[in-house]
């Protein structure tokens, strides 16, 4: 039987296959078929996690059920029921609702025959190379602006120029709205002033403009001495807010450390990387696992399955425990990013909020996740990266130049299993 297109408690703008859409327009096609409310921060933390699970599985169509369950679980929902309690409605109405998602009732299973589910799909992105870089800036001068929905898409930042602050870009797409995307922000500032450690004064300095700048953010939430601008900066080119009236959306001429070219880099790796991961044997992982344990601030160690010296990671500070993030790891992480001549190119520790991203699944450079894979909690080291396994030839962004060596001074913040 050929299976047919769920409309089930469906209603939308626009037809469903955005794969017509034009490039240009994709975002914002969209972000205005959206049709259930995404202004929170919940719903983005479902979206992201239904996103991932589709990009991380073999098969191009999956159960609904069997990802319903699944999800329920990984997100710490006592059941399938309060889960949809959260969204509500049923899990294959809310999949309907999507616009990037497509249902298929009845479909039948290749690996049983005879057994028909329901199965969706994430439909893609356009390919990089056909999105243009863009530069969306938006007034804040009321209350309703900070209600509509920013979608930042992968390697997007925001920025409040009359605040000199900004909103790092990060590899995932974030669905909130202009509220919840600044009161992150605020939350993230305040637990780095947490965890800044020796009471000494570049301590102090840094924790006192560190509350300067959230009570400043504040401000802006309370819409006291606006109006502000929030201007995100895009080179990826999916990036769009709802209502889009009065955003004024300009080419962006030159990109940054997340351009088109290390975004196809990027897509091109992750359908390498989970063969490649598995490729040393049961002897070389026991041994990695001996020189990690072993180790202590000052020491140096090849992080690399093959050891072929691609990843050399120092400590220069020791973690809590022993126990170290795995594939599937939700880790949250601090970085400087400098190229060999000491030229910084991109720093967390600036923006005051780490990066967040989930280990082995292709959302960041090969080398960050064996890196990072191989810390634990709090722990604090260098990671010299080969070209092969960062950016490769291609570079990115016009400051990280086609072969580069770079060197990452990180720190594992937090891990969570998922």
């Amino acid at each position: 039987a050929v299976p047919n297109r769920t409309t089930t408690g469906a209603t939308r703008t626009m037809p469903k296959d955005l794969e017509k859409v034009n490039p240009e327009g994709f975002g914002s096609a969209m972000l205005d078929s959206f049709t259930i409310d995404i202004s929170h921060q919940e719903m983005e933390r479902i979206i992201v996690e239904l996103e991932l699970l589709h990009k991380t599985q073999p098969a191009k169509w999956l159960p609904i059920e069997g990802i319903r369950n699944m999800l329920a679980e990984e997100l710490g929902y006592e059941d399938e029921d309060e889960f949809e309690d959260a969204l509500k409605a049923p899990f294959k109405v809310f999949l309907a609702n999507l616009p990037h998602v497509e249902v298929l009732e009845r479909q039948e299973s290749e690996l049983q025959p005879g057994l028909f589910r329901d199965v969706f799909r994430v439909i893609p992105d356009p390919p990089p190379e056909e999105c243009e870089p863009q530069r969306l800036e938006c007034v804040l001068s009321s209350r309703p602006d900070l209600w509509r929905v920013l979608m930042l898409h992968p390697g997007a930042s925001a920025e409040i120029p009359e605040l000199e602050f900004e909103i790092g870009a990060d590899h995932r797409r974030r669905v909130d709205s202009v509220y919840n995307h600044i009161g992150g922000a605020i939350f993230n500032l305040e637990r780095h002033v947490e965890m800044l450690g020796e009471d000494n004064e570049q301590a102090a300095r840094e924790r006192q403009g560190i509350k300067d700048m959230c009570d400043e953010l504040r401000k802006v939430l309370d819409m006291e001495g606006g109006p502000y601008t929030l201007v995100v900066t895009d080179p990826g080119g999916l990036s769009a807010f709802k209502p889009p009236e009065g955003v004024k959306v300009t080419a962006l001429e030159q990109t940054t450390q997340y351009d088109r070219a290390a975004r196809a880099l990027a897509v091109a790796e992750r359908d390498k990387e989970e063969d490649e991961s598995d490729e040393s044997d049961d002897e070389s992982a026991k041994l990695l696992a001996a020189a990690l344990a072993d180790m202590k601030t000052g020491d140096e160690a090849d992080v690399t399955p093959k050891r072929d010296g691609g990843v050399v990671k120092k400590v220069t500070k020791d973690g809590e425990g022993t126990e170290r993030p795995g594939k599937g790891t939700e880790v949250a992480v601090h970085y400087v990013g400098t190229l060999a001549d000491g030229t910084k190119f991109d720093s967390s520790v600036d923006r005051g909020e780490p990066i967040r991203f989930t280990l082995g699944v292709g959302q960041v450079i090969k080398g960050w996740d064996l890196g990072v894979a191989s810390m634990r909690k709090g722990e604090k080291a260098t990671l010299t990266i080969k070209p092969e396994y960062g950016y490769g030839d291609a570079g990115a962004g016009g400051v990280i130049p086609g072969g580069a060596t770079l060197l990452f001074d990180v720190e594992l913040v937090e891990w969570k299993s998922s």
